[in-house]
């Protein structure tokens, strides 16, 4: 699983694969979140953020692609309103655009999106989009 800090994700995930005989893998668990969206940028990952769900985030986080600035951004965030800067917690969601050879041979470009934001909730809508090559 992806699960980093949710109990409630990790435990779930465990007990339907324990009833289904499985092992289950949490590679993640307990990484800390920043560091680890760090290491998505080292690595050559591109995330865009595809949702917003929770104060404090405003409709300007709706597409965002995620950089060193949004990271400390997020970090601040955590510490003063204790979100999950991975979003783990439900406050944002995340999109992938392009990652590292040989996970991502093309990468995906977006041609025309909107936007829907109300009450700090909103979604970013991918209307149209096609792979490219590297």
């Amino acid at each position: 699983t992806g699960a980093i800090e949710s109990v409630y994700q990790a435990a779930r995930v465990q007990r339907i694969c324990h009833s289904l005989d499985l092992w289950c893998f949490n590679p993640l668990w307990q990484t800390d979140q920043i560091d680890y969206l760090k290491t998505l940028l080292t690595e050559g990952f591109r995330v865009i953020i595809s949702g917003v769900y929770a104060y404090p985030f405003d409709a300007s986080w709706l597409g965002a692609e995620l950089t060193e600035e949004k990271i400390m951004r997020l970090a601040q965030l955590q510490e003063r309103y204790q979100i999950n800067p991975s979003g783990e917690g439900g406050e944002i969601e995340t999109f992938v655009l392009d990652g590292p050879i040989p996970l991502f041979r093309k990468r995906i470009e977006i041609l025309r999106a909107s936007g829907t934001y109300a009450n700090y909730r909103g979604q970013y809508i991918i209307e149209e989009m096609r792979l490219v090559e590297k």
